[in-house]
């Protein structure tokens, strides 16, 4: 939605005319509607904004008996992201032959069928691991799973990032008493 106002001139003479105009490719702007207070109009317009990142330039223009003024202001509008969401993950010291080993089981799902996302962590020492692209199946191309990734750091989050630029953070508490981790 874009919302302007125009004040009156000082000798209070009625605004004969208020506009607001749009510079923006494959963007129209619906009839606007006008509601006056006193010496103040108020005019409000919606509009769709593009798929693509663009600037749009609004420019307000307020005509009186005595001409008219104007003003305008530029808003970048970035494209429409997917939507991303951990949904389950556990880490779980695991007791192997030659010691303790961490096992790490994430899936995280996406609102786009055509996105890949990839996952990566923050290790309780800091370290940041890539744990690359999660699999998919082509009847559920929107969940993507991490399984049984042994050797696993203890995490303090994990981030799962979309190619069609959503992602999902989530912050990992401590161990319970069985030595599993739950994000979130």
């Amino acid at each position: 939605m874009a919302r302007g106002m125009i004040r009156g001139s000082p000798a209070g003479e009625e605004l004969k005319l208020v506009t607001v105009d749009l510079t923006a490719p494959t963007v129209t702007l619906a009839t606007p509607t006008r509601v006056n207070v006193g010496d103040t109009s108020t005019v409000t317009t919606t509009f769709h904004a593009p798929a693509v990142p663009a600037t749009l330039t609004f420019q307000l223009t307020g005509t009186d008996n005595f001409g008219s003024g104007n003003d305008a202001v530029s808003i970048v509008g970035l494209a429409k992201t997917d939507v991303v969401q951990i949904t389950a993950a556990t880490w779980v010291i695991q007791k192997g032959k030659v010691g303790p080993f961490g096992k790490l089981g994430v899936t995280a799902t996406t609102n786009d069928p055509t996105a890949i996302l990839s996952l990566s962590q923050v290790s309780v020492d800091g370290t940041v691991i890539d744990w690359g692209t999660g699999s998919n199946t082509p009847a559920n191309p929107t969940t993507f799973n991490w399984v049984e990734i042994k050797g696993a750091a203890q995490p303090k989050s994990l981030t799962v990032t979309s190619t069609k630029g959503g992602t999902a953070k989530v912050t990992c508490g401590a161990p319970n008493a069985l030595g599993i981790v739950t994000c979130p």
